[in-house]
């Protein structure tokens, strides 16, 4: 009886381990196929960087490994625009973790690496949707591969793809609302805090939004799990504390930012 019930347990890991890997990897093939079908390099001579992603971000990046890999310091920049505060482009527009990807390529292929990036990003977007709905319901189903692949795929998505310091919260938002309902439900706090912390400290505009949205979450939980204003007061006491700490953890993270342009 123990032995079929370790083989039913270790095919439902299988499963699960499958269906997250088709999560991550079908959204991040047909955006491949659009690439191709583009002729975006190295399937064609055209690129898939337009509009601002072209002319603001690329240069951002491409003077932040400049200026690290010079020695410099990042809290000014005379080769943008007509001179800038760098730190503060930093925050905003190069602050992603997967930015530093960046230094395992030449130089020369910045736009090749933001491009492919994209791929990366969305493919990460439907492997995080698919754990959210994976531990929230509770199944292995290929269902989930479908709704993944509608998330990764959103008209958002769609219309914002080339706001690349955006996509790494809107890869990260269902790990935070898996977060928030492990806090409210079995008061586990490292995952909402860990990823709301990524999730601010990557982009701090799109970051703002996530903690509206958190907001909104928190009082639908309590809706639709009414345990009286007792449990409803603890609960909103447990939120801010754990928001408070992922705020905390962003000031960490910028302070050798902030000896860097001190220093300089």
């Amino acid at each position: 009886m123990n032995g079929n019930k370790t083989t039913a347990i270790s095919a439902e890991r299988r499963t699960q381990r499958g269906i997250s890997v088709l999560a991550f990897f079908v959204p991040a093939f047909i955006m491949l196929v659009l690439f191709i079908i583009r002729g975006i390099y190295p399937f064609g001579d055209r690129s898939f960087l337009f509009s601002d992603m072209y002319h603001q971000y690329m240069p951002f990046l491409s003077e932040f490994v400049h200026k690290i890999k010079a020695g410099e310091g990042l809290s000014y920049s005379y080769n943008v625009g007509i001179g800038s505060n760098f730190l503060a482009l930093y925050v905003y527009y190069v602050a992603s973790p997967f930015n530093w990807l960046v230094f395992l390529l030449p130089e020369s292929l910045i736009m090749e690496f933001m491009s492919y990036l994209v791929i990366l990003r969305i493919g990460l977007m439907g492997l995080t949707f698919s754990i959210y709905l994976r531990k929230t319901f509770g199944k292995a189903d290929p269902a989930v591969i479908l709704f993944s692949t509608c998330y990764a795929l959103s008209g958002y998505l769609a219309a914002y793809n080339w706001n690349v310091m955006w996509l790494d919260t809107f890869a990260l938002l269902p790990l935070v609302a898996l977060g928030t309902v492990c806090l409210l439900k079995e008061k586990k706090f490292f995952l909402y805090t860990i990823t709301l912390f990524l999730s601010v400290y990557s982009n701090y505009y799109i970051g703002f939004f996530t903690c509206i949205f958190v907001f909104l979450l928190f009082f639908v939980y309590e809706i639709c799990r009414w345990g009286g204003w007792k449990k409803l007061f603890a609960d909103l006491g447990r939120i801010a504390l754990f928001s408070l700490l992922a705020l905390a953890l962003i000031v960490l993270a910028l302070i050798p930012l902030f000896v860097l342009v001190i220093t300089a």
